[in-house]
């Protein structure tokens, strides 16, 4: 639930309460709290570099109650506006409970599962970074639980491309006759359907891809690509560092057309060596990092589209993230009878 332009929209839950401020005032800041009259009420969540922000509330309040809303660094508190001195406490513990969520990751990102070629390399690839979702505070996203399972192919290859999928679409001509499934990656990614050869998929679906699935599996993600040109090394810097994976559409043997999707996990900068990105091939769940440099299509593994994959559902936070919160409430409630002393 994002949105571009020159605005940003922040919304509570329950009840349905929002606010809007100009884009100005979000410049070179990474996290947004609200905080009510009456009760803690914060989530932060990072600024993407395409200016969409979505913020979740850990308790939801009304219009009336919302006492005030400020922008700050991940370094340090930066405040738009400084209303009272219960403030700064608040924003202190928002700063900690917003780092414990969504901190900066470092490159390449950790816990991005390698899975083998199954049925397509675009919901392979897919595949790779809705594992990496499922094992960082989306624990539904696939039947597997937990890193052990989740990164073992043959536990996650159904919610790749389903046997459903699999019955119907890939001999070829398609067998109609089958019944049509939503349970995979792979359908909502339409690989290869129709005059598709078996194992392609289109870049028109990938958003469809990462969106349908997540809906399936009752999580709200939010999923755009953009081709070479609009999409540039700075937005894939911006996206690593703020820990979200991404998907290419490259062209390996560079021809001028792609031919394969990977999961993006890193980048590194090596100077006078160029630009390169970390990846995964998909043809094995063994292989390490495999690193391609940064380039335009007509180059090997040249980028042509990158996709962006951003969940919009409120994460289920780890057993440390409630300690921490817990601990700030107490904290918090403390401050405030001390105050009415």
């Amino acid at each position: 639930m994002g949105f571009r332009g020159s605005e940003v929209q922040i919304l509570s839950p329950r009840p349905m309460i929002s606010a809007t401020w100009p884009m100005a005032e979000l410049e070179g800041f990474d996290f947004v709290t609200v905080l009510s009259h009456s009760r803690f009420s914060v989530f932060s969540q990072a600024v993407s570099p395409f200016k969409r922000l979505t913020a979740f509330f850990l308790c939801s309040c009304s219009e009336s109650e919302v006492y005030s809303c400020s922008f700050f660094r991940r370094k340090g508190v930066m405040f738009l506006k400084k209303e009272k001195g219960r403030i700064l406490m608040l924003l202190m513990i928002a700063v900690l409970v917003g780092l414990s969520f969504h901190s900066a990751k470092a490159t390449p990102i950790t816990d991005v599962p390698a899975y083998a070629w199954h049925h397509g390399c675009g919901p392979t690839a897919a595949v790779s970074v809705i594992g990496y979702w499922d094992v960082n505070g989306y624990p539904n996203l696939f039947d597997a639980s937990g890193w052990d399972e989740v990164r073992l192919t043959s536990n996650v290859q159904d919610q790749v491309s389903s046997p459903e999928h699999n019955a119907r679409y890939d001999p070829k001509p398609d067998d109609l006759s089958q019944p049509r499934s939503w349970n995979s990656i792979a359908d909502w990614f339409h690989t290869s359907e129709g005059s598709l050869h078996y194992g392609w998929s289109y870049q028109v679906y990938a958003d469809d891809a990462f969106e349908g699935y997540a809906n399936h599996r009752a999580y709200g993600f939010d999923s755009f690509y953009e081709s070479w040109g609009a999409f540039t090394w700075a937005d894939l810097v911006n996206e690593i560092n703020l820990g979200n994976p991404m998907m290419f559409l490259v062209d390996t043997n560079s021809d001028g057309g792609t031919d394969h999707f990977v999961p993006v996990f890193g980048y590194e900068d090596r100077g006078t060596d160029g630009l390169w990105y970390a990846c995964y091939t998909t043809w094995s769940e063994a292989e390490s990092i495999v690193w391609k440099q940064f380039q335009k299509m007509r180059n090997p593994w040249g980028v042509g589209w990158g996709t962006y994959v951003h969940p919009i559902s409120a994460p289920i936070p780890e057993p440390a993230t409630i300690f921490l919160l817990g601990t700030a409430l107490v904290a918090l409630a403390a401050f405030g009878r001390k105050s009415k002393n």
